[in-house]
């Protein structure tokens, strides 16, 4: 699995499920040669674990993660990755609720009555309320799994992916018992979500911050007759200087907007981003809604992206631009 040879000490277990149809699925997938995305195990819907990786080698699972006042959770994290479809949405061509690979094929086929579980998610920026129920038998064999790793090693933290990356992911979701199992492990009572830090990550290339003095035009290259690259930038926007050429700098700046879920290549695992665009050219807009305006010039075929949220068969998504702003109007802080 990608990511063996780099050694880490583990102190956290986030749990994940995969979003596919099966653990088998997942384990040939993290197999594959070209991936890139990890985990340590894989939890069978029989209750069966297959181990992708050795415990003190660093998986790619977590990505763009934030708790407790730490960042980066790839580094210090033991990765399971439980077999479940995750969120179930109405079936677009008949009755009842369907998973998401379903909901793209010509017939598609409703989960049956019995494995849907209803609930709201931990997360408020999560609004799905439809989840695919986890085998009892799974359950278990997650929890016993858990413990063992628990009792070898240092474990203070045992975390599902939706709290280390809250609105941008959403496993293991309401109808995994994460909080009872914790509070069985630990032997009293896990954070709260309210005592979670939610901080922005910082580009490691940024040199310098700021803060805009004026409405300015973000521009492709370090001219006044470049390309408009999005709207302008409001005044007392912060911002962090990645260079400098003359009278210009140049800074990376985050655009939120919702694009098609077919425009890019993604899925419930983690890199360092979520997903990649898959089309020569990809508008982002301002709502999930093909008529609504656009958020900035389109993006490019393989540019990375980074999802905060899902609605259908939209992905509200972050890009990072990089662009240039005039010196003078930069106050330094």
């Amino acid at each position: 699995s990608y990511g063996r040879n780099k050694t880490i000490v583990p102190d956290t277990i986030i749990i994940h499920y995969t979003a596919g149809p099966s653990g088998d699925a997942t384990v040939r997938l993290f197999s594959a040669k070209n991936a890139k995305l990890s985990a340590h195990l894989v939890a069978h819907e029989d209750g069966r674990m297959t181990q992708m990786l050795p415990f003190n080698k660093k998986g790619y699972h977590a990505g763009r993660s934030s708790y407790g006042g730490r960042t980066s959770f790839n580094g210090f994290s033991i990765g399971i990755e439980i077999s479940n479809p995750g969120y179930l949405q109405k079936n677009p061509k008949g009755s009842g609720y369907v998973t998401w690979w379903e909901k793209r094929k010509a017939k598609p086929k409703p989960v049956d009555a019995s494995v849907i579980f209803e609930g709201k998610h931990r997360n408020k920026v999560t609004t799905l309320t439809r989840w695919h129920t986890y085998p009892q038998v799974q359950i278990e064999a997650v929890k016993k799994t858990c413990k063992a790793i628990f009792d070898a090693y240092d474990i203070k933290f045992i975390l599902g992916h939706e709290e280390i990356a809250p609105g941008r992911k959403t496993d293991p979701g309401p109808a995994f018992p994460l909080d009872a199992m914790r509070d069985e492990i630990f032997k009293k009572e896990p954070m709260t979500m309210s005592e979670i830090l939610a901080q922005a990550v910082t580009p490691k290339n940024v040199v310098q911050s700021g803060i805009v003095t004026a409405k300015m035009n973000f521009r492709a290259e370090a001219s006044l007759e470049s390309a408009k690259l999005t709207d302008p930038i409001p005044k007392g926007t912060k911002v962090g200087v990645v260079k400098e050429e003359k009278e210009w700098i140049n800074i990376s700046r985050k655009v939120e907007g919702w694009i098609l879920k077919t425009d890019v290549e993604h899925d419930n695992n983690d890199d360092e981003g979520d997903g990649f665009v898959v089309v020569d050219k990809l508008v982002m807009r301002v709502k999930p809604d093909e008529k609504a305006a656009t958020v900035m010039n389109p993006l490019k075929k393989l540019d990375k992206l980074y999802i905060n949220d899902q609605n259908e068969d939209w992905l509200n998504v972050e890009a990072h631009i990089s662009g240039w702003l005039m010196k003078k109007y930069i106050k330094f802080v």
